[in-house]
């Protein structure tokens, strides 16, 4: 999903389902004259976010917040910084972080960008 028309901020949100059927959700909030602030996060509802929801603990703030995987039911979260935790509640999802180096994160993103 992608809404918003960028100069009064927007939301984009990618839906992701296991299996058994739980969903997350992968979120974020930008806003700027060339959209260069961000919120992210991940989360077990669709509610949008927004800007009200900067101080929340579950919320990453930055452009380039996280890579994620999700793959057999297994949601990897790659950062370079750690990550909150993101209360997620999907039994059948289990969540992985992984702290990783520059180097290492630019590789990542390279890959996954290639993934359909």
């Amino acid at each position: 999903m992608n809404t918003g028309d960028g100069a009064n901020g927007g939301y984009r949100q990618t839906r992701l389902v296991s299996s058994k059927g739980d969903t997350l959700y992968v979120k974020a909030y930008y806003w700027g004259l060339t959209n260069d602030k961000q919120l992210s996060t991940v989360a077990d509802t669709d509610e949008p976010i927004g800007w009200g929801n900067q101080r929340r603990a579950d919320i990453v703030v930055g452009l380039d917040p996280f890579l994620y995987r999700f793959a057999q039911d297994t949601l990897t979260l790659y950062a370079r910084a750690p990550l909150p935790h993101f209360p997620i509640r999907a039994p059948s999802v289990v969540v992985q972080y992984r702290e990783v180096t520059n180097p290492e994160y630019m590789t990542l993103f390279h890959q996954l960008s290639k993934t359909p």
